[in-house]
């Protein structure tokens, strides 16, 4: 899910980019790309 998206803010075809990316990157490197800051920043695919 995209910051902007989790904060409840308006969204944009961004979102789905960035989604994506993350998603990308996790298959790929095995973690996630950055720490989350709050528990919501988090939201698995499952």
């Amino acid at each position: 899910m995209s910051p902007e998206q989790a904060q409840g803010q308006p969204i944009h075809r961004r979102a789905d980019i960035h989604s994506f990316a993350v998603v990308l990157y996790e298959m790929i490197a095995g973690r996630l790309p950055f720490p989350a800051g709050q528990q919501a920043a988090l939201i698995p695919p499952y």
